[in-house]
């Protein structure tokens, strides 16, 4: 379909005559409205509105969990819980109706520690969650419903079983999200001679997804009772799936209730109450004071031998649980051994002598996460002792193959083994959300605690309303001993709460409390929300945003005081003894990783800076390799390099996705120039953009080149990947469309927290291919493109001016910061996105950017006193010893040392040695 034509700044002139009167017009260039969507006529879009007769086909199998509580528990002792039917539902009218949905504004992100957020409190987490979610609900079923699809052909499949196929091509980028077991209404349309309307023929079809194939974008659905006419076609609708929803808001209902009685002082004995309540709202007193620090050296026999002292330490906390009854938040950088920390602490539990053992409940936000924590484990762990839980809505191709042999399947789906084989797995590894099927199970430490008393009780002739029910002596032993979640910035919060609704102990349970620890890092990409409600903070950044935690001495805020927002204040590390001073404290409840085992120090310098406080140790090795390529155009040993890209962006289907073909080609060529002499194999090279179309565009042309063991994909799908090389694309070009990005979250400009995943992937060489203009809106590219210009690694677009930064600099002349009248944009003060959101969106135009060979860094950026982090500060000091510089070191400083290289020593010495040759 065409897309609607727009002007790009006025009116074109009528006549030639009128032009006389507007001396300040001119003929405008026209170009497409790339936002559009596809035209549909008003008449087929209502057939969805018309009243219908439903034929509603038969669910694909599913766990019975009726079936499995009965097994284990009797009727008499526990039922299954009462959950709606899954399907389908409609929230509000069809998108792009006269109707509207009664939704609040969209609001400005929420920062976890600004006075509205501090409203959330026991007392109505369950209200104000619950509001959330429906918040959210109604939001992604206007978003699905904008995924219809109208007038499309279906084929049928196999018409014994009803089965049909329908080409959906966006679930190949989850637009609209498909699982198995989802239903999708289809209403068929008759076709009618020419110059008739098609008419509709009265029945909705509410079909099950039977099969799905992401890769080719095709789902197979049951559809019971339908008869394809020749030339038929149907309008396909999207809803909000109800199974998805469930757990989080019975979670959400269950521990907000608890969380109340918690604190209306009706239960003084309640340990679950008293749980929930410290794990969701710590306060000060439920800390514990350290009077001495410890020696630093622990007596434990480590499964992983590589352990750093952070991690070391982070695990015996665990394990020691001396921080008190409260979250203990392991706050893991990029590279820093967060995930390894915390399958060394589960392997930990399981082995430690312990009556009764150890039974972990291990979760992550995502199944990817999830999958990487049981392939961790798969090395140290049998089938008999770990246990992958997954959802039947999980096909069995997403799979990694290794884990097939830990997962149980029955009828061709994923379930779970009976009772007594699941309570034997020492560790259950699932998502968040599919922690939700041992609730419905009713395994969890509640129920399974509940139904140990009252089997014993009626054994001993108790009744329920007696008093020895209540008083009853013993306390039952808790199942679930350790909830440990990976990934935990990703993950919303009612999310959250289904896990931790499975470890709570019952009323009975007053001796021991299970070990509730989270790993993440809330500087990369949390949770993906589609309302900017407190949904989109996540559990751990709320947390560390709580005084027991933010204001702790010991919090990386204050581990150092340097880097972008401190600039120059002259702090070095926290020592011991400055920790010694300190005391007496609380004891942390949380660990700051800071050894980075992935990346370069020219990587790492301006992510260590703006995201982490100054605080990463760089200690990988071999970082060098790739020293030796002539793509290289800066300094030696700053594997780093911005190529200016003058390309346009253009648009794909319809304005949702977006491609940029000179980037493109820009990438290709700097892949093929590294294969060639370098020792790097095409498996080890990683290309990502923000945008899905580039990303599809970037396989076709490696593909093309036979170079199709490249890694490509989205910024999201590498977040936790790490790769020796990498190429950025950011596609963006045109400042139009900026605003647009931002409204729905698009692209890296303004999205620091998903640059930073990308910033921080490269092992040993990192390119970033952009139009410097449009990066410079943002502060955090403006500090990283001051940071390429200042070690001379910018290369220029070879079409425009052949001067580059390079050029100028070394060869003494001042180049076009003195012949040539600067072209800068205007740019925001301070470093806050919004800060620069705001001015961006008042000097917007639809005019062009300069060419990209005009562009250069602002002042500060350029010279010295821009470095922007002690570690680029310790690569300067290398570069001028390397050129025979010579520095007034004390005896015995080890350049290659890793506390060296942060820049600690080096910086002092550098910034005098600076003054004096300024002067």
């Amino acid at each position: 379909m065409p897309s609607t034509w727009v002007p790009r700044s006025s009116t074109e002139q009528a006549s030639r005559e009128s032009s006389a009167d507007i001396s300040s017009s001119r003929r405008t260039q026209w170009f497409p409205d790339v936002y559009s969507p596809p035209f549909v006529s008003e008449y087929i879009r209502s057939i969805n509105n018309l009243s219908a007769f439903s034929v509603k086909a038969l669910p694909p199998p599913s766990i019975d969990f009726a079936k499995f509580v009965e097994n284990f528990a009797g009727k008499g002792f526990l039922t299954p819980l009462p959950r709606e039917p899954s399907g389908s539902k409609d929230v509000g009218p069809e998108a792009g109706n006269s109707q509207s949905v009664n939704t609040p504004p969209p609001s400005d992100p929420i920062d976890a520690s600004n006075s509205d957020y501090a409203e959330l409190g026991p007392d109505n987490y369950g209200e104000r969650f619950a509001y959330f979610l429906e918040m959210e609900i109604t939001k992604e079923d206007l978003i699905n419903k904008s995924y219809n699809l109208y007038n499309v052909p279906v084929v049928s499949q196999d018409s014994s079983q009803y089965l049909i196929q329908v080409s959906i091509p966006g679930i190949r980028e989850n637009t609209p999200m498909v699982q198995l077991g989802d239903m999708i209404k289809l209403r068929q349309i008759r076709p009618s001679p020419p110059g008739y309307l098609s008419g509709f023929t009265g029945y909705e079809y509410e079909t099950y997804v039977y099969g799905l194939d992401r890769a080719v974008g095709y789902v197979v659905l049951r559809a019971d009772g339908l008869w394809i006419e020749a030339g038929g076609k149907f309008n396909v609708i999207f809803g909000v799936q109800e199974n998805r929803w469930q757990g989080a808001r019975w979670a959400v209902a269950d521990v907000g209730k608890a969380l109340k009685i918690s604190v209306s002082g009706r239960s003084k004995k309640n340990t679950k109450h008293s749980f929930l309540r410290r794990m969701l709202f710590p306060e000060k007193s439920d800390g514990r004071m350290q009077y001495t620090l410890s020696r630093g050296i622990f007596e434990r026999q480590w499964i992983d031998k590589e352990l750093n002292y952070e991690q070391q330490k982070a695990v015996e906390s665990v394990l020691k649980q001396c921080y008190g009854s409260v979250p203990y938040l392991i706050s893991g950088p990029p590279g820093t051994g967060k995930t390894k920390t915390l399958v060394e602490a589960v392997l930990q539990l399981i082995y430690v002598p312990r009556n009764p053992r150890h039974h972990i409940l291990l979760c992550a936000p995502s199944q990817e996460a999830a999958d990487t924590l049981a392939l961790r484990l798969v090395k140290y762990l049998t089938p008999s002792a770990l246990f992958r839980l997954q959802a039947p809505t999980r096909t069995f191709s997403e799979v990694p193959s290794t884990l097939m042999a830990y997962s149980h399947v029955e009828n061709d789906m994923f379930t779970i083994p009976e009772w007594k084989i699941l309570m034997r797995f020492r560790v259950v590894v699932c998502s968040c959300r599919d922690a939700d099927i041992l609730v419905q199970a009713r395994c969890t430490n509640r129920d399974l605690g509940r139904w140990e008393k009252s089997v014993v009780d009626s054994l001993r002739g108790i009744a329920e309303d007696s008093p020895e029910f209540i008083e009853r002596g013993e306390s039952v032993r808790l199942h679930w001993s350790a909830l440990l979640i990976d990934e935990a910035a990703q993950g919303i919060e009612p999310d959250f709460a289904i896990p931790l609704s499975v470890v709570a102990p019952p009323e009975e349970a007053s001796d021991d409390d299970p070990i509730v620890v989270m790993a993440g890092d809330q500087q990369q990409l949390g949770p993906n929300t589609l309302t900017c409600t407190q949904l989109a903070i996540s559990p751990f950044e709320r947390l560390f945003s709580r005084a027991l935690y933010s204001d702790h001495p010991w919090r990386r805020e204050l581990y150092t005081q340097t880097g972008l927002n401190s600039k120059g204040s002259g702090f070095d590390l926290l020592t011991a003894d400055g920790k010694a001073q300190m005391l007496p404290c609380l004891y942390p409840p949380f660990a700051n990783l800071v050894r980075n085992y992935r990346s370069h120090p020219a990587i790492l310098a301006v992510p260590s800076a703006f995201f982490y406080n100054d605080t990463l140790i760089p200690e990988a090795t071999s970082t060098n390799r790739l020293d030796s390529w002539i793509g290289w155009k800066g300094s030696r040993g700053i594997p780093v390099k911005f190529i200016l890209n003058g390309g346009l962006d253009e648009s794909q289907e319809e304005g949702i996705s977006f491609y940029n073909l000179r980037e493109i080609q820009l990438a290709v060529n700097v892949i093929q120039s590294l294969l060639s002499p370098i020792p790097l194999t095409q498996s080890e090279i990683a290309v990502m953009s923000p945008f899905r179309e580039q990303v599809k565009r970037l396989r076709k042309t490696l593909r093309a080149a036979s170079l199709k063991q490249v890694n490509v994909g989205p910024v999201e799908a590498y977040q936790g990947a790490e790769y020796r090389f990498v190429i950025i694309c950011t596609t963006r070009a045109r400042e139009r469309f900026l605003k647009n990005d931002r409204e729905k979250g698009l692209g890296l400009v303004f999205e620091h927290r998903r640059s930073n995943v990308a910033l921080t992937r490269a092992k040993e060489g990192l390119v970033v291919i952009g139009n410097p203009w449009i990066l410079g809106r943002d502060t955090l590219w403006a500090e990283w493109m001051g940071f390429a210009w200042r070690h001379d690694a910018v290369e220029f677009e070879p079409n425009g001016h052949p001067t580059s930064a390079a050029s100028t600099r070394r060869t003494g002349d001042k180049g076009r910061r003195d012949t040539q009248k600067r072209k800068t944009l205007p740019s925001s003060p301070g470093f806050s996105a919004t800060a620069t959101l705001k001015t961006f969106t008042s000097t917007l135009s639809d005019g062009s950017t300069p060419p990209v060979n005009e562009w250069e860094p602002r002042d500060c950026d350029i010279e010295a006193s821009g470095l922007v982090s002690r570690l680029e500060t310790a690569l300067v000091f290398k570069s001028k010893a390397r050129e025979g510089a010579v520095f007034g070191l004390n005896a015995g400083w080890d350049e290659d040392d890793p506390m060296f290289l942060t820049g600690i020593a080096a910086e002092e010495v550098v910034r005098e040695q600076m003054e004096e040759e300024e002067n």
